[in-house]
């Protein structure tokens, strides 16, 4: 925990143990610190039937799961983008973490699949190749009986681009695999270093209506 925040949580020495605890734990989220954290709680502590509705949906998370065919996000065991008869089967977007998957829903523009990897290849975190599930997506090209378009939307990061190097290399190596597919990558509407997930409908959709081979 950095200097500021143990600073800031001797502060409140005035404030009940449930009270600091609960702080304490807000502060962890991504882009929460203590002083935004002590607001939050002193807003739930105002709201008795916001407070319920909160913990509610927070146990309520509980029952999410990964799609065991795509890595979506899902209640049951295929999400319903992949239950879908009516999706295109001999397309299928990879991405790198599940909550990309709504953004390319939101455009309302692609009718395809998808393919979480989990991650990028990053050797200063340590996460390998092994790491991801590409062995998942190098199954759905097997199993497709007929030419599968395999979309990147990764990032435009140094890890997007050399994730996304691997998977093509890996599948251009395999003689079997390389005839059944056809590699393309969305355009460069996403800025250099920019992150799909903060990408907005109108760039998406031409970045992806746009697409080029590789």
């Amino acid at each position: 925990m950095k200097k500021n925040k143990i600073h800031r949580f001797n502060n409140m020495a005035s404030f009940p143990k449930d009270i600091k605890n609960l702080i304490q734990s807000i502060s962890q989220l991504p882009g929460i610190g203590p002083k935004t954290a002590e607001r939050f709680v002193l807003f739930l502590l105002k709201r008795e039937n916001f407070r319920k509705i909160l913990a509610k949906d927070i146990l309520n998370l509980k029952n999410i799961n990964f799609c065991e065919n795509c890595g979506n996000f899902t209640k049951d065991k295929i999400c319903n983008i992949c239950a879908d008869p009516k999706r295109n089967k001999n397309k299928i977007i990879v991405l790198a973490q599940p909550q990309e998957i709504n953004v390319f829903e939101n455009i309302h523009d692609y009718n395809g699949l998808y393919h979480v990897l989990g991650g990028l290849i990053n050797s200063t975190k340590d996460i390998k190749d092994k790491d991801l599930d590409i062995n998942g997506l190098i199954k759905k090209i097997k199993k497709n009986n007929k030419k599968t378009e395999i979309i990147f939307a990764l990032n435009s990061t140094s890890k997007g681009e050399g994730t996304m190097l691997y998977i093509k290399n890996l599948i251009l190596k395999n003689k079997n695999l390389k005839n059944k597919v056809k590699l393309s990558r969305i355009a460069r509407g996403i800025p250099t270093g920019g992150e799909i997930s903060y990408a907005d409908d109108l760039t998406l959709r031409e970045s992806l209506t746009n697409r080029r081979s590789i």
